[in-house]
């Protein structure tokens, strides 16, 4: 559901995983106080605004120009929040990364582009693929 995709504070989009778990990028988090408003649409805030109290992530990537491509694969962060907002919300939850899914057109996007709608509505796309770093992951952690 999209009442679940908000905007984090710091100009990226986050969705909610978990009563109070926000699913974003590790490249959007900050030193300074985050938030994290679900369904964010030109300045209205329908579920209210959360705070962000923790942070959980691998590794912070991209902080000062831009991913590489071995950077995407840790490109994550878990938000915690001040509230359980996700009981009004909805959550959607996450789950392990399939090899069968590479390259097929399986996703969908919702964020908040700056580049299209200044970060005030989320935009939607659809039937997406998605292509891994997966011979990175292998020949630098297992081997």
């Amino acid at each position: 559901p999209f009442s679940t995709v908000g905007r984090v504070s710091t100009g990226c989009t986050g969705t909610m995983i978990g009563p109070h778990h926000v699913l974003t990028a590790s490249h959007c988090l900050s030193s300074e106080p985050m938030t994290f408003t679900p369904s964010y649409f030109n300045g209205k805030a329908p579920f209210g605004t959360a705070s962000v109290t923790n942070v959980i992530f691998w590794e912070l990537v991209g902080q000062d120009s831009g991913l590489s491509n071995e950077e995407v694969a840790f490109d994550y962060a878990v938000l915690i929040l001040d509230c359980e907002m996700g009981h009004n919300t909805g959550w959607m939850g996450v789950k392990v990364y399939s090899e069968s899914w590479n390259n097929e057109p399986y996703w969908s996007n919702i964020g908040y582009p700056v580049s299209v709608t200044n970060n005030q509505r989320p935009v939607y796309t659809g039937s997406g693929a998605i292509w891994t770093t997966e011979d990175f992951m292998k020949n630098n952690l297992e081997g």
